[in-house]
């Protein structure tokens, strides 16, 4: 379940019912006629709750990234000569967590050029991302918070930012419990040990 910047700030806004907020990100990049000519809605950029929620909505993406719900992607790419080049799988991997061949999954090491395996062939990486800067319509890869879990966060940075601690600390409470379930959860479906 992958989600864009503005999906989360979408949320977050209702969430703390910030309504003229909601109604620019609502319109965001919308033309409108003007009397002299057409206009391109950017509220959002230059009102201050927008870009403080927008700076809010980035650092809980990145803060989420870091306690332990990474940004995940996979991609298909083709080994030569034992190595999937890092251009085939991609400019911002942070690191690389498994390759698979056939459905199976295949011992590999990394190295600064890409990902060493045994053949040649198809092979299917998955990867935690290197978080860049955020556009609105940039896709964050919510694969393991859902949106709702990045909202509570945002929510928790915006009030912190504009000094209401309190709601800032039932957000946090939020966000705390959601992602403790989200992490027991995937605990859950760890396969169990068992002696060699």
């Amino acid at each position: 379940m992958s989600a864009t910047l503005m999906d989360v700030l979408t949320t977050t806004a209702e969430l703390l019912q910030l309504d003229e907020v909601a109604d620019m990100l609502a319109h965001y990049g919308e033309y409108s006629d003007g009397e002299d000519d057409r206009k391109q809605d950017t509220r959002l950029d230059t009102d201050p709750d927008g870009m403080l929620l927008t700076a809010a909505a980035r650092t809980a993406v990145y803060e989420i990234a870091n306690d332990g719900f990474p940004a995940v992607d996979t991609v298909t790419a083709a080994a030569k000569g034992g190595l999937i080049p890092m251009e085939e799988i991609g400019g911002n991997v942070l690191y690389v967590i498994s390759v698979a061949k056939g459905g199976g999954i295949v011992r590999f090491t990394t190295t600064p050029y890409g990902v060493k395996v045994g053949s040649d062939g198809e092979y299917v990486v998955t990867y935690c991302i290197r978080i860049g800067e955020i556009g609105y319509y940039d896709d964050i890869k919510t694969d393991l918070a859902p949106p709702y879990v990045v909202a509570y966060r945002a929510a928790r940075n915006y009030c912190l930012m504009t000094g209401r601690t309190d709601e800032a600390s039932i957000w946090d409470g939020r966000y705390a419990e959601e992602a403790e379930k989200l992490r027991v959860r995937r605990r859950s479906h760890l396969p169990r040990r068992r002696w060699v």
